[in-house]
């Protein structure tokens, strides 16, 4: 679902530095965009890999918190999908505990590591990674992650 979303991120970024318009795409979407997800797109600030990378970290961040919440609701659900970095950064994370079944800690986790990397490379927004460490931290401690 992520990967998905990031893709159609990326066909509305491209769209855009086309010279498209907004309301051309509204008029005429790409399949599976909603006016709502152009509006978003259209109205973010960046590099088209900041806004991707953005897109892509808040529909993990909305799975994982749909996932807790239906663990906390005693439902089950489906493994959270995800791109194929954070599945490269999970590889590298630490192995999965017990007691993080579904793997929403090592997910978390990887986007820290992810962050701190970018943070000693020297890319992206400084105010932006912090935002992001801070959303992460605050994620984790939600989901009883250590």
């Amino acid at each position: 679902a992520c990967q998905q979303e990031g893709e159609l991120a990326q066909t509305i970024i491209n769209n855009r530095q086309a010279g498209k318009k907004e309301g051309d795409l509204i008029a005429n979407p790409p399949q599976g965009a909603t006016e709502a997800f152009i509006k978003d797109v259209y109205s973010r600030k960046g590099s088209d890999s900041q806004i991707n990378h953005a897109i892509a970290r808040e529909c993990m961040q909305r799975m994982a918190k749909n996932r807790l919440t239906t663990k906390q609701t005693g439902e089950t659900q489906a493994p959270l999908p995800s791109t194929p970095v954070v599945q490269q950064e999970t590889k590298n994370s630490a192995p999965q505990s017990s007691n993080d079944p579904q793997g929403i800690c090592s997910s978390l986790q990887a986007g820290l590591d992810n962050v701190a990397r970018q943070r000693k490379s020297g890319a992206g927004d400084v105010a932006d990674l912090n935002r992001q460490q801070t959303t992460l931290k605050k994620a984790m401690r939600q989901s009883g992650c250590k």
